[in-house]
């Protein structure tokens, strides 16, 4: 009787054991499977311009994106001659959780009008995480579908976030591409669904637009006029007629323009230049940039 009762026991413990084991190991099993199932990093490390980087840095020059009270977002060019315009936002971009970046859809690829990533991105100044959260609304809410391929390939996210590694190592970003004909429900929806976002956290919108383009100094500088008129006058139909002439871009320059009036900016910052005042050479096929800067001003 007494042998049955230790091998009662020994098996009551052993149970135990077994149990505790398999709670223990739990939390582990689960870390390794969302290590298994999460998306594979998209890497950028030697594409797009990533070497004028430096130059960037170097030629930033005299701080322009200078905020009395908070800059909630921007417009830099992703032309990297112009890439010192880059640099002096996000040089003067603080305390910021989450980076916005919306840019053209150059080739209008993928299978949705808006388009974003569920993967990190491993960039030449290191990774840059995703906010999850926000992506995963956006999917959920049939807003964007996220195609790492068609995004991961366009230089208007690519060469923007090295600048956020760099100068936000701590920020996360949500990456988005847009092609010009989005339905007007669908773009609505993702305006408001940005600025709902701004309740819960720091948020930073950029956008990433390249304006005139393939034009001498001199038409480059008339276009350029007309573009910034109908940016100050908010003239939305206006700026959904432009093309390459003006901007490769004009529905991520409604989209600024919209959802920082929707985030408050009650001032805004502009200065133009182009390629070959950048360069001071090949005067007769020029890009040209804007930065814009919007401030929310006490």
């Amino acid at each position: 009787m007494e042998k049955k009762t230790q091998r009662y026991i020994g098996a009551i413990i052993l149970l135990a054991i077994t149990i505790g084991g398999i709670v223990f190991a739990m939390p582990l099993l689960s870390r390794y499977a969302g290590q298994c199932s999460k998306n594979p990093d998209i890497n950028i490390v030697g594409k797009f311009e990533a070497e004028n980087f430096t130059r960037a840095l170097d030629e930033t020059g005299s701080k322009f994106a200078k905020c009395d009270g908070k800059m909630i977002g921007a417009v830099v060019p992703h032309h990297m001659v112009g890439g010192k315009f880059i640099a002096d936002v996000f040089s003067e971009a603080k305390d910021v959780d989450t980076v916005v970046v919306i840019g053209p859809n150059h080739w209008e690829r993928g299978n949705s009008p808006i388009i974003t990533s569920n993967s990190d991105w491993v960039t030449v100044k290191g990774k840059v995480h995703i906010d999850t959260d926000f992506v995963d609304g956006l999917i959920s809410k049939k807003i964007a579908t996220a195609e790492n391929d068609a995004i991961g390939n366009d230089h208007s996210v690519g060469n923007i976030l090295p600048f956020v590694a760099y100068y936000l190592p701590t920020a996360n970003v949500v990456p988005i591409i847009l092609k010009r004909d989005i339905p007007k429900e669908q773009f609505d929806n993702l305006l408001e669904y940005i600025a709902d976002q701004q309740k819960s956290m720091n948020m930073l919108v950029i956008g990433s637009v390249d304006f005139s383009h393939y034009l001498t100094a001199e038409q480059s500088e008339r276009e350029d006029e007309k573009t910034i008129k109908a940016i100050l006058n908010k003239d939305y139909a206006m700026i959904s007629s432009f093309h390459n002439d003006n901007m490769d871009s004009p529905s991520s320059i409604n989209a600024l323009l919209k959802v920082t009036d929707m985030l408050g900016s009650n001032k805004m910052l502009w200065r133009n230049s182009n390629s070959f005042k950048v360069l001071g050479s090949d005067i007769n096929n020029t890009t040209s940039y804007f930065e814009l800067v919007f401030c929310k001003n006490e």
